[in-house]
């Protein structure tokens, strides 16, 4: 599947003077006028003409790109309740058979204009971004955006509103199904159930499960120390007054569920901006960063939590402020091992645009957080003596939730490291990462536990890391070398040509996937080797668009990517010859040997 996969994005993608791209997209509004706060059913119309087709949604793969379809900024509208078609199952000569999730022909995406009601009346443009990424049968083109627009009217009264005639408003809505069309798995966890629910709309289980993920999350070592601390606030609160004490313990537990909601609202009133802006490699470092300092709390570097004396005097607060202000604090104390699930939520509700609908979210997940210490201060007086207190194996569940946490941090930026320092990189990154970590269990932190138990379940976490470590490393070391390349210069084929030598020229990017294929199999076959080895070989990286590239793409007319060129020995390129996307070695070594010698 993972070879297929690296197939997917087409033999080749286009980049240097790509066809213009015409999907012919209009977009419909149901009726021409409408009041301020009411909502307007839409409908963006495609029509994908053969031999074109575009991913659809959900694409069959997360290597694919998918189409979207957002509304541009604006204070007087939003898009709600997109609703993507389902798609084709068809396949093409890259997919090796396999069929795959797209859109042709006409296409109709459903949505709702939600205008605002504090809108201003008079003639509205309501726009809307599409992205997508074409193809054919062989070549995959660049992604694009595309602008669409339509006018409406804003009124006091809608009365006379003309109706569209449009067959699409017509129609029920198909809306695409939620699982994958082909055999790709689910992801796996609570966070895809999370999601599912959501998309699926099963707001009571929804929220049960978020309840549940709070409720789970005082399992964490962040949240363990808060546990004296609140009972003795309890115990030094209540004067033995049921009353009060029920009082307290809901304000502590509902204050600290409101440190997160408000968090919720505000992603909610960011919209979809919050969700792309974690796509962006400036955020996706900073978020890293913050994930990995907070990673290093675990360790016993520093404690990520507020200082004692402002917890004692808090704590000394009495009556319902005391509460609040131990709320907040406790809310803000927990941030290390709740900060990863919050990320992940963020990730889900910023696209619902609905402050209110983000807010109880987040209010669900605080309320399952502070559910036990409401029945800790309701019950003060039996737990005191009777909870567990920290040792050597709370240590232990610190350092590995630490371990995951710089492990998710690793996940998030390897698509950058990807980009900027190769495949390479990313597998000796997550070698060093479990090596590291392997030896950190064996050796470190022995004088803070003797415990015989901890000792050993520490020497298991190092076996195991030691054994993802030797699996990577050798891995890595097991591929074969390939060809080896020199970086492309003008000045190296005229030389070559002084030398009566042939030249081979790969036009290649981070983002091709087909380059890959052939880096893979191709370049690495023993006698595909031999026979490049009497060739002046060049590879010009095309994966960010520099002036040397536009050069070179335009001197050889390079159309889509990955594209090797073939020179003989007097300079001439062997147009014949020309390759692009991918080839087997066996194919690729007849080409290799029919061009000449000086």
């Amino acid at each position: 599947m993972k070879g297929i996969l690296l197939v997917l994005l087409c033999g080749a993608v286009a980049f240097a003077q790509p066809p213009k791209i015409d999907l012919s997209p209009k977009l419909l509004l149901q009726v021409d006028r409408a009041k301020p706060g009411s909502t307007v059913e839409a409908a963006l119309l495609l029509d994908i003409k053969h031999p074109l087709h575009i991913n659809a949604v959900p694409p069959s793969s997360e290597d694919l790109i998918p189409t979207t379809w957002e509304a541009e900024k604006s204070n007087a509208y939003k898009f709600d309740k997109i609703t993507f078609p389902p798609g084709k199952l068809m396949s093409f000569s890259f997919t090796s058979g396999e069929q795959i999730n797209v859109y042709e022909g006409k296409v109709a995406v459903r949505f709702q204009v939600v205008l605002d009601p504090k809108a201003k009346l008079g003639d509205l443009k309501v726009s809307g971004k599409l992205g997508f990424q074409a193809c054919n049968d062989s070549v995959c083109f660049p992604p694009n955006n595309e602008t669409v627009t339509a006018k409406l009217k804003l009124v006091a009264d809608p009365k006379g509103a003309v109706m569209s005639k449009d067959p699409v408003f017509a129609v029920p809505v198909q809306k695409a199904p939620m699982s994958e069309p082909t055999g790709k798995q689910k992801e796996a966890g609570l966070v895809r159930t999370v999601q599912e629910l959501y998309e699926s709309g099963q707001w009571p289980l929804y929220f049960g499960v978020i309840l549940l993920m709070g409720l789970g999350l005082n399992l964490t070592p962040c949240v363990f120390p808060l546990i004296p601390i609140t009972v003795g606030f309890f115990s030094s609160q209540s004067h033995g007054s049921r009353s009060l004490r029920f009082g307290l313990a809901a304000t502590y537990a509902l204050t600290m569920a409101m440190v997160y909601a408000v968090l919720g609202a505000v992603a909610g009133l960011a919209g979809k901006a919050f969700g792309f802006q974690l796509q962006n490699p400036i955020v996706t470092i900073v978020l890293c960063a913050i994930i990995v300092a907070l990673a290093l709390s675990m360790f016993g570097l520093y404690r990520f939590q507020p200082p004692q004396f402002l917890m004692q005097k808090v704590g000394a607060k009495s009556g319902l402020f005391g509460a609040v202000a131990m709320g907040s604090v406790a809310g803000i104390a927990a941030a290390p091992c709740v900060g990863p699930v919050v990320v992940a939520l963020l990730a889900i509700i910023a696209a619902s645009n609905n402050a209110v609908f983000s807010f109880f979210t987040f209010l669900a997940l605080g309320l399952g957080l502070g559910l036990p210490f409401f029945i800790m201060g309701l019950y003060f007086e039996k737990l005191q003596g009777k909870l567990p207190k920290s040792g050597g194996w709370m240590l232990v569940i610190e350092r590995i939730f630490g371990v995951m946490m710089i492990g998710v941090a690793i996940f998030f930026l390897q698509g950058l490291l990807r980009v900027k320092f190769g495949a390479d990189f990313v597998t000796w990154t997550w070698f060093a990462f479990a090596a590291a970590f392997a030896v950190y269990f064996l050796v470190a932190d022995r004088s803070e536990h003797r415990n015989r138990g901890v000792l050993r379940a520490k020497q298991s976490l190092s076996m195991i890391l030691a054994a993802f470590a030797v699996y990577v490393g050798y891995s890595a070391m097991s591929e074969a070398p390939g060809i080896v390349w020199d970086k492309y210069d003008s000045a190296k084929i005229e030389k070559a040509m002084q030398e009566g030598k042939p030249v081979l020229i790969d036009f290649d990017a981070s983002w091709c996937l087909a380059c890959r294929e052939l880096e893979k199999f191709t370049y690495t076959d023993n006698q595909v080797m031999t026979e490049a080895s009497r060739f002046v070989k060049l590879k010009m990286d095309g994966s960010v668009t520099t002036p040397e590239y536009t050069e070179a793409a335009e001197r050889f007319k390079v159309q889509g990517l990955p594209t090797v060129i073939f020179i003989g020995p007097d300079g001439k390129e062997l147009e014949q010859l020309r390759l692009t996307g991918y080839e087997p070695a066996s194919a690729f070594l007849e080409r290799l040997r029919q061009v000449p010698n000086s």
